[in-house]
C-alpha cells in the first residue's frame, strides 16, 4: 500500500523522464529506419518499438491531463463556499490525485495523514458501493467531528464499481448536506464525462 503510495508520488517526475526518453528512443529509430542498411527483422522490430513507443507516450499525456483536470475541479469546489476546508480526489485505491485548500488555512491532517485518510475513504465508500443493490444508489457520507466535517462523494463508473472518491472537509458550523446537494454535486455532474 505504501509502496503504491511512493509509486504515484513519484509517477508525474518519471512519466516526465520517461516521456523524454521516449522521444530519444522515436528519434533513434527513425533515424535508424532511413538507412539503407538494415533487414526486415529489424524494420519489423523498429516498428514495434514505435508503436510501443507511441502508446507509452500517449498514456503519460493522458494521465498528465486527468491529473491536470482533478486538480482544476479541486480548485472549483473548494470556492464554491467559504466554510469548505479542503477538496481532495482520491482513486479507487485512495490515492490522492489532486487537492486544494482555501486560502489562509491552518491544516489539521499533515499530508501523510491526509493520504492515509484518502485511502481508507475510498475503502469505506468501496463497501458502500456493495450494499447499493438493497439500500439504492449512495450520494454522499459525511460524519461530523468537533473541529470539521468530512464527506465523501463516490463516483462509480457504470457497473458502479467505485472510481474515484472526492474527499470535502467543512468547518464545523457548516450546512455539509446543503452545500453538497447544491453546489458540489452539480458541479461534479458536469464534469462525470471527464472522470
Amino acid at each position: 500500500m505504501y509502496f503504491g503510495i511512493f509509486l504515484r508520488t513519484l509517477l508525474p517526475y518519471l512519466a516526465t523522464s520517461f516521456a523524454l526518453f521516449l522521444n530519444f528512443t522515436k528519434t533513434i529509430a527513425i533515424i535508424v529506419s532511413n538507412t539503407k542498411d538494415y533487414d526486415k527483422n529489424y524494420s519489423e522490430t523498429n516498428d514495434n518499438l514505435l508503436q510501443l513507443t507511441n502508446n507509452i507516450y500517449s498514456q503519460c499525456v493522458c494521465y498528465q491531463m486527468m491529473k491536470q483536470f482533478f486538480k482544476e475541479l479541486c480548485e472549483k469546489i473548494v470556492v464554491q463556499d467559504p466554510s469548505i476546508r479542503f477538496v481532495g480526489i482520491a482513486d479507487q485505491d485512495g490515492i490522492l490525485e489532486a487537492d486544494a485548500e482555501r486560502k489562509g488555512l491552518e491544516a489539521i491532517f499533515s499530508p501523510d495523514q491526509r493520504a492515509e485518510y484518502a485511502i481508507t475513504a475510498a475503502n469505506r465508500q468501496a463497501t458502500r458501493l456493495r450494499w447499493e443493490y438493497l439500500l439504492g444508489k449512495i450520494s454522499f457520507a459525511t460524519s461530523h467531528y468537533e473541529k470539521l466535517i468530512r464527506a465523501t462523494i463516490p463516483i462509480a463508473d457504470e457497473n458502479r464499481r467505485l472510481s474515484h472518491v472526492v474527499l470535502v472537509s467543512f468547518d464545523p458550523q457548516a450546512k455539509a448536506d446543503e452545500i453538497i446537494m447544491k453546489k458540489i454535486i452539480p458541479l461534479i455532474s458536469q464534469n462525470m464525462k471527464n472522470f
